[in-house]
């Protein structure tokens, strides 16, 4: 719903700050990933988690992801993995 997809971004910029870039009103947002996009997915894919890297989108910035908005555990997951890399 749109309640919980707001509650959670907010919850996800509280933990990553600026590098969640664009917020909409779908599941997902652009996230700067501060490093080649294609890496970045590699490397959380190794911990089990899927993103959409930077360059499956024409135009995109290669250092952005988009990331979908998932549960409010898997969103905790999704920060904690970020913060390792």
């Amino acid at each position: 719903t749109k309640k919980f997809l707001s509650q959670e971004i907010k919850f996800i910029k509280l933990h990553l700050g600026d590098r969640v870039i664009q917020e909409t009103v779908l599941p997902f947002f652009l996230f700067k990933t501060n490093s080649d996009s294609v890496q970045f997915k590699r490397n959380l894919l190794a911990r089990g988690i899927s993103i959409v890297d930077g360059s499956s989108f024409k135009g995109l910035d290669k250092s952005l992801a988009r990331v979908a908005i998932g549960k409010h555990e898997d969103n905790i997951e999704f920060i904690k993995e970020v913060k390792k890399i």
